[in-house]
This record gives structure tokens, C-alpha cells and sequence, in this order.
């Protein structure tokens, strides 16, 4: 098992082949799969359908209930190459 903090550091391991599989996101995918032709393995599935799945979340206290409340708030973002975590917030 390897571990790396960003998901480049992944598919720089991938493609110099310091690791023989990955489990990364659809972002850095499409990224591995343009700079060096990265291939898809498995995607997950939920009754017959691919699915990804996309969370904002804040604190348990806070008053925010739609994406307009979140107007002018802080935003941590994940990986820049997150599709997820940073692409679709964006």
C-alpha cells in the first residue's frame, strides 16, 4: 500500500510505474489518461449505473442550507485535481 498527498503524486507513480494500480478520482483520471494514457479499470456502480458523487459540507452548526448561503464563506477546496473537490465547487 502507497500512500501520496495529491492525486498528481498518484499518477506520477502510475506512469513511472511505481505502483501498478490506483484508486483515484475522475479528474485526475482524465488527466493521467491526456498526459500518459492512464487507463480506466473499474468505476463505481450503484444498480446498474455509474455514479460519482459530488459533497459540500459545513461545520454541524452552521446556518448554511443552500449553495447561496455559502456566498462570501471561506471554501477549503480538496485536490486541484479533484472534479469533485475542486472543478465543480469552482
Amino acid at each position: 500500500m502507497i500512500q501520496r498527498g495529491t492525486y498528481a503524486e498518484i499518477n506520477e507513480l502510475i506512469r513511472t510505474g511505481g505502483a501498478d494500480v490506483a484508486f483515484v478520482c475522475g479528474g485526475a483520471h482524465v488527466d493521467g489518461q491526456h498526459e500518459f494514457g492512464m487507463k480506466l479499470l473499474v468505476a463505481p456502480q450503484m444498480r446498474g449505473e455509474t455514479m460519482y458523487f459530488s459533497y459540500i459540507i459545513v461545520p454541524r452548526d452552521s446556518n448554511a442550507q443552500s449553495l447561496t448561503n455559502l456566498r462570501g464563506k471561506r471554501f477549503a477546496f480538496s485536490d486541484p485535481l479533484s472534479n469533485s473537490g475542486y472543478l465543480a465547487p469552482l
